[in-house]
């Protein structure tokens, strides 16, 4: 089960990794807005530039994809 943060944040990617060019985090803010939801943070939009750098697909939390690619095993 998802909580509302990490709701906000698959949302974000998803808005973020759909677009092209890849959208600025004001960018991905006003659309979050715009759909009623909290906004993200910078450290969430670097995530998103560290999910994209290793093409992954679906979203990952932050800790997750850490551990993974210290671990060299971040995938799609």
């Amino acid at each position: 089960m998802t909580n509302a943060r990490t709701e906000v944040a698959e949302h974000g990617w998803t808005l973020y990794r759909t677009s092209f060019p890849r959208p600025s985090l004001e960018e991905i803010n006003t659309q979050l807005e715009a759909v009623g939801m909290e906004r993200v943070s910078p450290r969430m939009f670097r995530h998103y530039k560290k999910l994209d750098r290793y093409d992954l697909s679906r979203y990952l939390p932050i800790n997750e994809l850490d551990i993974r690619t210290k671990a060299g095993a971040a995938e799609s």
